[in-house]
């Protein structure tokens, strides 16, 4: 009976499964750095940034308080060099695959490990992924250097022979408000923004991952996972997956190749809604890939299932703009979205929770992220995934004509299949637009004035090969069934079809000074920006000035207008309606009903 029971035991044993999944070890640890012209290393964050690593040192004074901004720009004019070493075991150093992974480098980076050179890096918003097996050893060190985005500009512009409206910024990928905007700070950044990974693994790792659909009604959900792996051997795999804890379906596949396509199907499915017209329900999957009883990778992701169509057809007055969600018509109401703070690192998981509960509160359904900042953290859609919030999406260019030649053009492009596909598994995201206002601003502000046809009829036709060719092409390749715009607004409001065609941005009121009842006379087919600004709370205020006692005419506070008539056109429209009181304290308050009464006015005016 005692023999029995052990082979019983080890029959169980036998049957459990093993594991030799890769090893993932982010790379937070020991960094410093300092400026490539000094000698002293300095402790530094990773994920931050080179002006908070400053900040943590004592070395800067905060820039968002009194003049601070000023004194600080000296810091985007220098390089700067990062360091950190790692200590890899032996088992590690055996596995057969073993890459760095960089999710974001801003922007134009050096990285060597063990003193060589890896990659030389021109875009913030790409992934690097480097084989480094040939390089490791048991102690490591890493090293990064960053180059100033001026000295590169400078290189393009030469070379290019004309130049592009809106400044050097528009050679450098990277987020375009960090050179300044009408509503923030000049504070050009630089360092490892995003997580530094090393990953290593033996025969097979999943590199990314897509759920299509191909069909959808209230019967079937028919829809594929497709995988992509980097394997080292053609082997005899198996794949289990299961959908919300329940075994859908196992496929064993003599060939393993890349991209891997995995059919499965879901009775009865639920659909994803946005929050005001249902449930945004999700579901669960996970994928075990095994060899035998050793499960040699595996991932774990939600994913909503939603159709999404814009609907721009010809009618009577011009052509509509709308989405429909599951085939029915939503009424879009929402805001343009910013990056929350100009350090991104700075950004709290409780940040975008309490920023999308107030969303959700606000009974808004709609997010546009902006084409000025940057591709948002993974948190932000999952939480609007999870929340019922569509997101519209910029591809992040702004306010600019950009280059066309074959090396910016290729980077571009990577940046779009990198961002594209790294998304897509987002049912909150239902619409890509290649850029905010350039299409605007080519045809209404100016841009072409003193230029010869020649000139003209080149920036026009690298505007097209970006935005009407390379980027609409990726998101048909890799986005599912997402739609693409090639710019916001369709037109700007100088031609009279803004009201009638396409999305608008209706800036009559504030940046023109037309009173607020405009909105209500001029109804566009979709709104998708507008606004007016205010003083923030007197206890902002009081922080920027460092002083209880309020001069709302101080340099410290002038400073920090960054529209070069703001604080002219506040009381301008103040004086229509109100009294202009002469406390400061007052003023701040006044300035935010003017506000609230303006906002309110263009909102109403859609409903």
């Amino acid at each position: 009976m005692r023999y029995s029971l052990i082979v019983v035991v080890l029959l169980c044993l036998g049957c459990q499964e093993q594991y030799d999944l890769p090893d993932i070890m982010e790379l937070t640890e020991g960094w410093a750095f300092k400026n490539t012209k000094d000698t002293l290393w300095l402790p530094a964050t990773v994920p931050g940034n080179v002006h908070t690593d400053l900040l943590d040192n004592g070395l800067i004074n905060d820039p968002f308080i009194g003049n601070n901004e000023k004194e600080v720009q000296w810091v985007s004019q220098d390089n700067w060099e990062y360091k950190t070493t790692f200590h890899l075991s032996d088992e590690t150093l055996l596995k057969a695959n073993k890459s760095l992974e960089f999710e974001g480098l801003d922007t134009y980076a050096s990285v060597y490990l063990n003193d060589s050179l890896l990659v030389k890096t021109a875009n913030a918003f790409r992934r690097w992924s480097i084989d480094v097996s040939s390089v490791l050893k048991n102690q490591n060190a890493l090293r990064i250097v960053f180059e100033n985005p001026s000295t590169y500009e400078t290189t393009e512009k030469q070379q290019l022979g004309y130049e592009l409206p809106e400044g050097n910024r528009v050679f450098t990928r990277k987020a375009q408000f960090q050179y300044g905007w009408d509503w923030g700070p000049t504070l050009n950044t630089m360092g490892n923004w995003r997580p530094v990974k090393l990953i290593a693994n033996n025969d097979l790792r999943i590199t990314e991952h897509s759920v299509n659909m191909l069909q959808l009604n209230d019967s079937i959900a028919k829809l594929s996972l497709q995988l992509e792996l980097r394997n080292n051997k053609v082997s005899d795999y198996s794949y289990e997956m299961y959908v919300n804890d329940s075994l859908v379906t196992t496929v064993t596949d003599e060939l393993t190749y890349t991209p891997m396509t995995i059919p499965f199907e879901i009775n009865k499915p639920k659909r994803w809604w946005p929050h005001n017209l249902g449930e945004p329900y999700l579901y669960d999957l996970k994928l075990k890939i095994k060899e035998g009883r050793t499960v040699l990778d595996s991932v774990q992701f939600k994913f909503g299932l939603r159709s999404i169509e814009l609907v721009t057809d010809k009618d009577t007055i011009g052509e509509t703009f709308y989405f429909k969600i599951n085939g029915e018509s939503v009424y879009a109401k929402g805001a343009n979205y910013i990056p929350q703070h100009s350090f991104q690192n700075k950004v709290q998981l409780s940040d975008y929770e309490t920023l999308l509960n107030d969303v959700v509160n606000a009974n808004m359904n709609m997010l546009r992220v902006w084409g000025g900042g940057i591709y948002e953290n993974d948190e932000f859609y999952e939480l609007c995934d999870e929340k019922g919030i569509m997101v519209w999406q910029d591809f992040m260019f702004a306010c600019a004509m950009y280059p066309g030649d074959k090396d910016f053009l290729n980077n571009v492009q990577q940046e779009a299949i990198d961002n594209v596909k790294h998304l897509r598994d987002h049912p909150s995201l239902v619409l890509w637009c290649g850029n905010n206002e350039s299409n605007e601003g080519w045809h209404n502000w100016g841009w072409q004035a003193d230029r010869s046809e020649e000139e003209k009829t080149a920036i026009w036709n690298d505007y097209l090969k970006l935005f009407d060719s390379i980027l609409p092409s990726v998101v048909k390749d890799y986005s599912g069934n997402v739609p693409y715009w090639e710019s916001s607004p369709k037109y700007g409001r100088g031609n009279p079809k803004y009201q009638y065609e396409g999305d608008a941005h209706d800036w009559w009121v504030w940046h023109a000074a037309y009173p607020f009842e405009h909105f209500e006379d001029h109804v566009p087919r979709f709104m998708s920006e507008f606004g007016f600004q205010s003083f923030p709370s007197v206890e902002v205020l009081e922080y920027i000035q460092q002083d209880d006692s309020l001069d709302l005419g101080s340099e410290t506070i002038l400073n920090h207008q960054k529209h070069i008539r703001g604080f002219q056109l506040i009381e301008e429209y103040m004086a229509r309606d109100y009294p202009v009181p002469k406390q400061p304290e007052d003023y701040v308050y006044m300035s935010q009903l003017l506000q609230a009464n303006g906002i309110t006015k263009g909102i109403e005016a859609h409903t």
